[in-house]
């Protein structure tokens, strides 16, 4: 399909149109058609490239070097590397029970720490050790929410606010009738009664 003369005729009609309406609209495009004019004639011209740089040496190049404030180490790293024991005779992925503290919860009596369930399940200890921070948690009572550009909570009488510590736990979240407590990586949620 070949354009005809009517639809170019009516596109240049709305084009002159437009820019007789908006003379500010008008000026910008003239100067961004010159800008665009110039720069395509500069790449074909091309001459306007500038030039390489061209350096010479005058004489003899020194490269000043440091002077060491110190007397030379070498062969200390090596000493040092070579008298340490290269076996390692630990389990480093191994959870360290000891670093628990004491579960005194009575479903646990007979269990102490640092040692897994009769049937080897180290999940074990981690329940027990979830189970005691829930019940410390039982004790903290929230009494007010208050959500709002510096949310705090009231618990157990006491006003807190996120990043603060009560009784071991850090406020991490305030809800609208409810807060989230953090202690030792175990995440609690109070809710107002």
């Amino acid at each position: 399909m070949e354009p005809n003369d009517t639809d170019t005729n009516h596109w240049l009609q709305r084009l002159k149109t437009s820019l007789l309406a908006d003379k500010r609209k008008t000026v910008v495009m003239a100067v961004l058609l010159v800008v665009a004019t110039g720069m395509v004639v500069g790449a074909l011209i091309g001459d306007n490239m500038p030039a390489k740089a061209k350096g010479q040496t005058r004489g003899t190049v020194t490269t000043p070097t440091a002077q060491p404030t110190h007397p030379p180490r070498q062969g200390l790293s090596e000493a040092y590397l070579a008298q340490l024991d290269t076996e390692v005779t630990r389990d480093l992925f191994a959870i360290e029970y000891a670093a628990f503290p004491e579960i005194t919860d009575g479903q646990a009596a007979e269990h102490t720490p640092g040692t897994t369930a009769p049937d080897g399940d180290p999940d074990f200890v981690r329940q027990q050790h979830v189970t005691q921070i829930q019940e410390q948690a039982r004790a903290l009572k929230l009494q007010s929410a208050m959500p709002g550009a510096i949310p705090s909570v009231i618990i157990n009488g006491q006003v807190v606010r996120v990043g603060q510590v009560l009784e071991g736990f850090t406020v991490q979240r305030i809800g609208m009738r409810s807060c989230e407590l953090v202690r030792e990586g175990v995440t609690v949620t109070l809710k107002m009664e």
